[in-house]
């Protein structure tokens, strides 16, 4: 799998809502949840429960560098995020951590994406 791969995954499983925003903005919003994956906090996730709170951190990041790479202004930026992007970002990283822990292969490729992108 690639990042296209991935990102063709994330759109095709979100709900409708995820035509308000686009498939540019999903895939932008998955490219960043790949870049903000914390690999070793996740491999030490023991349980659900410390996983999702890594989640939680991948979300923040999300919407920090979404945020600071948008031409959208700050105000219009709240408003749109409080509404819409902030659920779709949480159901891209929790479709991606179901994908991430269905095999030892998924993993190893979102390090590769990762590494790639960041290369």
């Amino acid at each position: 799998m690639n990042l296209d791969g991935l990102q063709a995954m994330v759109w095709r499983d979100l709900p409708l809502r995820k035509r308000i925003v686009g498939r540019r903005v999903v895939d932008d919003l998955t490219q960043l949840a790949i870049e903000a994956w914390p690999v070793d906090l996740m491999n030490h996730a023991a349980n659900a429960t410390e996983r999702q709170v890594v989640c939680k951190e991948i979300e923040r990041s999300v919407k920090r560098l979404y945020t600071a790479c948008s031409a959208t202004d700050a105000v219009t930026m709240g408003i749109l995020w409080t509404f819409v992007l902030q659920a779709l970002v949480s159901m891209i990283v929790q479709r991606i951590l179901e994908w991430w822990t269905d095999s030892r292969s998924h993993r190893v490729f979102l390090v590769a994406m990762k590494s790639e992108l960041m290369a």
